[in-house]
């Protein structure tokens, strides 16, 4: 397929490469500013455009990914076509297309342009306007995406805040263990296993269940030094007293059971 880029950040840097690199062709990437818009077109060999009145409306696809406020308002303006139009957020729902030929092809996953991805490894939970639309994203997703779900916009969205949970929260919490290492004279590097182990275990279901750590046994005596030694650290204290009640809750949950 030929496809438009609308929006030139994180999101739109890694997925026009994961397209390209599937077959398809990028022909035009679109930002208000036209340095940004350059940067990501010019490796693809597709044309920048600041405008967009100025986009090519004979395109095949145009994937819109910019800002959630953003994307009605960009949808709205886009000039009349035939293409699939289709968003790329997790929080918004289908409705934010004005075009028939809606859809939305959302990736649970973490873009930084900074950090290199394995476009081989994709997952993508699509949804789409029609059951033509739907068989259209589908043979765009092929050779894109590894796996596919399809979601209707309110499960999107829920799926979408758990990924924060476990993606952006996780990574808050390292940041912090992190911190704490480095104010400690210790390498974090030392707990690189253990947090790849971690992420390795979530592969599999009943998490509750395989929890570990001296809350999950009814340690208080630890727990009691553990916070002792947070004190200086009132933030993180208070997550670590959240974290230590959940962790509590879910064990007397499994228990129950």
């Amino acid at each position: 397929m030929n496809l438009v880029f609308i929006g030139s950040g994180n999101v739109a840097f890694h997925l026009s490469r994961a397209f390209s690199a599937a077959g398809h062709r990028i022909v035009q990437v679109w930002s208000r500013n036209i340095a940004h818009a350059l940067e990501l077109a010019e490796p693809l060999g597709a044309v920048a455009v600041s405008s967009l009145a100025d986009i090519d409306t004979a395109a095949d696809g145009y994937v819109i990914a910019v800002p959630d406020d953003y994307i009605a308002s960009v949808s709205s303006a886009l000039p009349a076509t035939d293409g699939l139009v289709l968003h790329t957020s997790g929080s918004t729902p289908l409705s934010a297309i004005s075009q028939p030929k809606a859809g939305v092809i959302w990736f649970p996953h973490s873009f930084v342009k900074s950090v290199p991805m394995d476009y081989g490894s994709f997952c993508c939970c699509f949804e789409a306007s029609s059951p033509e639309v739907e068989d259209a994203v589908k043979g765009l997703l092929c050779g894109v995406a590894k796996t596919t779900f399809r979601l209707d916009s309110n499960q999107r969205r829920w799926a979408h805040l758990v990924s924060v949970m476990t993606n952006n929260f996780g990574h808050a919490l390292n940041a912090l263990a992190e911190q704490i290492s480095v104010r400690h004279g210790i390498d974090f590097a030392m707990l690189q296993p253990l947090i790849m182990a971690t992420a390795c275990n979530a592969s599999r279901p009943g998490l509750a269940s395989r929890q570990t750590g001296p809350a999950a046994r009814g340690d208080s005596k630890t727990i009691a030094s553990h916070r002792d030694m947070l004190a200086p650290y009132p933030e993180a204290l208070c997550v670590y007293d959240a974290m230590t009640a959940l962790i509590q809750s879910s064990q007397k949950s499994v228990g129950n059971r």
